[in-house]
């Protein structure tokens, strides 16, 4: 039951688990992105569209986006990501699960109760406050489809 009536539909849930049960438990931790965006009279920034700087200091990541897909334009246009704990009310967006054990066992009794929801399945980082690369991420949803046609 969700809201009191047991739905007909199946429903995936991908949003924050904590914030289902009005973090009645108490909240999880994230971590956020800020992007700074640039132009750039430059024919190229990067030898690639995406690439990660985990040893650079304060930003982690650039992505490039004339060449996604490759695109021949003038000068290019790119965000530099950094990442930051995820504040509630400051207009952030929860991107990362931040797993400790407590944050972890803290998840499992969030998972519990959304699992006595019936046609209600959780998938994804957020609902299943799990660190996915993109390749786990789309696992992850293909075996959730499976489960949902038996």
């Amino acid at each position: 039951m969700l809201d009191g009536e047991v739905s007909p539909y199946k429903i995936v849930y991908t949003g924050a688990l904590d914030e289902l049960f009005g973090m009645d438990e108490g909240a999880l931790p994230y971590r956020s992105l800020k992007f700074e965006w640039h132009h750039e009279d430059i024919d190229s920034l990067q030898p690639y569209p995406v690439t990660a700087y985990p040893q650079a200091e304060g930003y982690t990541r650039i992505t490039e986006y004339k060449k996604m897909p490759v695109q021949n334009v003038t000068g290019t246009s790119y965000a530099v990501e950094y990442s930051l704990p995820y504040k509630k009310g400051e207009k952030q967006e929860t991107y990362y699960p931040v797993l400790t054990e407590e944050s972890i066992a803290l998840a499992g009794r969030y998972q519990e109760r959304a699992k006595q929801i019936c046609n209600f399945y959780c998938c994804g980082r957020l609902a299943d406050f799990k660190y996915y690369n993109m390749d786990q991420a789309l696992e992850r949803a293909l075996a959730m489809a499976d489960q949902m046609q038996k």
